[in-house]
Formats: structure tokens, C-alpha cells, sequence
């Protein structure tokens, strides 16, 4: 295949060019957001939320549709995926996209906030919020080229392999659905976790909270959850906000649990294993980033056994983005994480010193 500068032709563009495009692809799709908000919410009169989650999802068709015709055309014909299978992709990348650059802006907000000795951000948002883009895109290009567009042979599954995954996600849909049904979904310490946030939120206007609460603006453990509920509020009513947090838990932690798993219809049937445990003891105590910790670490977990430890660099700063948001959400799945990675490479070396018995160079190498 011969390289091209850029323009058109059928060959292969230069990153630096596929870069442009996708960058070009995405600013399209801020426009396609807000067209689409406008509509749902203006036109059709549409509930807010359910505006904001159509027009999120027209956004990601129109980027989908954009990047397969011109940022990845070249990669079509050869891509392991059809073009369900490149979409449903694509959906995945976009949705850990989405935790990274929420999680990056917790983190920068955090600590340009200590640094700048105020409780409230101010303009210091905007870089935060800057720096959360820059992760955003730079897993989304990542993600995109390396899995959702990923070359290779296709595989064609029969019919009954789509309904392993169907039931998954019609069992994860139902698990769901409940906390959409009632206003307000009970939890034990929910409501202070909401109030909690909405107290930081006014402490700069506020002479009361400032004389009574003494703010810890610290990288630590437990601000993950804190800092997606203060980006909901802003858009969202409190019961709202907090649905919208344990629906993203329910989510995260069937899909983690599932990608921990080996691939192929058996991994989603034993994936169904998951659902026991999404609303066990601390969901309904309201422990969230416990929960969202270890769901986490699943994820963590699973990215990296699928990966075999091959890390280059996109796979490298995917790992620390998962690992810096286990680490905002709780120590104990942060450990859980990294002590399974290790077990799973103490196994894998002690398998491979077994085999490389008789072979002194091949131990070596081990």
C-alpha cells in the first residue's frame, strides 16, 4: 500500500493525518450534540435528561458513521468486526472515554484547586476541563484505531452466539430499570453523599458552611463518585444526578465483571454470574465508591489479562487512567486490582519456568 500525505486515493493516510481527521470528525460531533439537544429538548419538548442521552447517542451514530467513511475507511475491509460489531465498539470506547475525561477533570480540578489555595475553581475549570479533553481524545483515537477498527480476520458468529449476548444485556437492562421507576431510589448513605457535594458546591457563597466544614481538597481515595455527582448537578436535579450515578455503577460493574472474562459466548454466559452481586450489601448502603472501585477493578483487570501484559504505549496510558480512577475510588479495589494482575503473572511466569524445563536459554528469557 502506498502512503499518503493526505487528500484522497484508497491508501493508507499518515497518523498525523488520521489524527486531523478524527479531531475534524469530533468537532462535528459536538455540532451534531447540539443539534440533536435542541431538537429533542426544544422542538419536541422532551424531558431534559432523556434529551441529553439522545442527543449523546446521535452524536456518537454521526461519529461512528463519519470516522468508518473517512478517519478509518482504509480499515474497513480488513477490520476483525462488521459494521454492528465496529458500532457496538465504538459505543465502548466512547463510554470509558467518558469516565476518563470525568475522572481527569476531578483529578486537575482537585489539584489546581489546593494549588491555587480556594475551594471554588473559578476560570481554573477550563484548563482542568482542558486536560480531561486531551485524555478524552487521546483514548478515543487510541481505543478507535487499536479495537474498535482493530485489524485482523473478521469473525462471522452464527445466530445462536448473538443470544448469549442478548440475554446479558436484557438481564443488565432490567437491573436498570427499577431505579428509573420510583422518585427517589433508597439508599443508606446516598442522600449524604448527595448533600455532601451540594455543601461544596456552596461553600464559596456560603458564610454558614464555610465556618462549620474545613474542606480536604487532596488527591485521595472517594472523591471519584463526589466528582461525577458535582458534574451531574450541574445539569440534573439531585435524584436525578444520583440515578444517573448508580445506573453508571450498574453498568460499569456488569460490563467490568464481563470483560474480566475470556471472550467468545461462553465468557457472556458466565457473565450473567455478575448480577447476584450488582445490588448486594453496599449498593444499598449507599457505599459508592466502593462500588464504582470495584467495578473498576474488574475492568482494570480484565483490560490487561486481555491484553496479556503487552503494553505499548496507548495500552500503558489506558492502565494508569484505569488506575488513576481506582485510586479516587477506593484503596481496597485500587489493591484488589493490582494483587490480581500480580497473581495472574505469578502464574503465568511459574507456567512458563514449568515448560522451560530442559531449555536454559528459554528460562532465562522467562
Amino acid at each position: 500500500m502506498k502512503v499518503l500525505d493526505g487528500g484522497g486515493g484508497g491508501g493508507v493516510p499518515r497518523r498525523g493525518v488520521r489524527v486531523l481527521r478524527f479531531a475534524a470528525v469530533g468537532l462535528s460531533g459536538l455540532g451534531a450534540n447540539l443539534a440533536a439537544l435542541h431538537l429533542f429538548a426544544a422542538v419536541l419538548a422532551l424531558p431534559e435528561i432523556a434529551s441529553s442521552a439522545l442527543a449523546i447517542e446521535a452524536s456518537i451514530l454521526w461519529n461512528f458513521a463519519l470516522h468508518d467513511a473517512v478517519t478509518f475507511r482504509d480499515r474497513r475491509d480488513g477490520a476483525r468486526a462488521g459494521p454492528l460489531g465496529r458500532l457496538w465498539r465504538y459505543h465502548v470506547v466512547s463510554a470509558v472515554s467518558a469516565l476518563l475525561q470525568l475522572g481527569t477533570f476531578a483529578l486537575a480540578a482537585l489539584v489546581l484547586a489546593r494549588l491555587a489555595g480556594r475551594g471554588e475553581l473559578g476560570a481554573l475549570r477550563y484548563p482542568a476541563q482542558a486536560a480531561g479533553v486531551a485524555v478524552g481524545f487521546a483514548w478515543n483515537f487510541t481505543g478507535s484505531a487499536g479495537f474498535a477498527w482493530a485489524q485482523g480476520a473478521r469473525r462471522v458468529a452464527p445466530r445462536r452466539a448473538l443470544l448469549a449476548p442478548a440475554v446479558f444485556l436484557a438481564v443488565l437492562a432490567l437491573h436498570v430499570l427499577p431505579m428509573w421507576l420510583v422518585r427517589y431510589f433508597p439508599t443508606q448513605d446516598g442522600p449524604l453523599h448527595v448533600e455532601n457535594v451540594l455543601a461544596l458546591m456552596r461553600l464559596g457563597g456560603s458564610p454558614l458552611l464555610q465556618r462549620w466544614y474545613e474542606v480536604n481538597w487532596g488527591a485521595q481515595p472517594n472523591w471519584l463518585t463526589q466528582g461525577i455527582l458535582a458534574g451531574l448537578l450541574r445539569v440534573a436535579s439531585p435524584p436525578t444526578a444520583e440515578k444517573l450515578v448508580l445506573s453508571g455503577y450498574t453498568v460499569l460493574f456488569a460490563l467490568g465483571f464481563r470483560a474480566a472474562l475470556p471472550r467468545g459466548e461462553r465468557g457472556w454466559w458466565a457473565g450473567l454470574g455478575a448480577f447476584p452481586f450488582v445490588h448486594a450489601f453496599p449498593f444499598h448502603m449507599g457505599f459508592w465508591n466502593f462500588c464504582w472501585g470495584v467495578a473498576l477493578a474488574f475492568l482494570a483487570f480484565g483490560f490487561w489479562n486481555r491484553t496479556r501484559g503487552r503494553l505499548g504505549p496507548g495500552r500503558f496510558a489506558a492502565l494508569a487512567g484505569l488506575s488513576v480512577l481506582l485510586f479516587l475510588a477506593h484503596t481496597v479495589a485500587l489493591a484488589g486490582a493490582m494483587v490480581a494482575i500480580g497473581a495472574a503473572l505469578a502464574w503465568r511466569a511459574g507456567v512458563s519456568l514449568s515448560r522451560s524445563r530442559g531449555a536454559p536459554a528459554r528460562r532465562r528469557l522467562v
